[in-house]
């Protein structure tokens, strides 16, 4: 076991450090950042915004998406599409967030994100 983050120089702990969160807004789009664990949304009325998830870098790395801001009915939405899901087949690489608090986290297994908490709305 005390080798096991010897073969892994990048490896990630996969916790929320003080200052790693980041918070994207209506002027953002595009992928979202690998570097931190903690994505928050913050779009206001009118916004639609739509991210991309792409891989992972090391297998175990976290990654929470949390909306702070939003309001379906004023179609606020945050569209996230992922990369590389597993459990394509059922739909769950693709999702928005479009209400306050609505939250994913997911887990990089190597391969895949896998959703580990699911409060939120996947697309068919």
């Amino acid at each position: 076991m005390a080798d096991a983050n010897n073969n892994k120089p990048g490896h990630i702990f996969p916790l929320v450090l003080k200052g790693a969160a980041v918070e994207l807004g209506n002027s953002d789009d595009g992928d979202l950042p690998l570097d931190t664990s903690f994505v928050s949304f913050n779009i206001t009325a009118g916004g639609s915004n739509t991210f991309n998830l792409k891989d992972g870098k090391v297998p175990g790395q976290l990654m929470v998406l949390y909306c702070e801001n939003a309001d379906n009915g004023n179609s606020h939405i945050v569209r996230i599409t992922i990369e590389s899901a597993l459990g394509v087949a059922d739909n769950l690489d693709e999702f928005r967030l479009q209400q306050p608090d609505e939250s994913v986290t997911l887990m990089w297994n190597g391969e895949a994100w896998m959703p580990l908490q699911i409060n939120c709305t996947f697309t068919s």
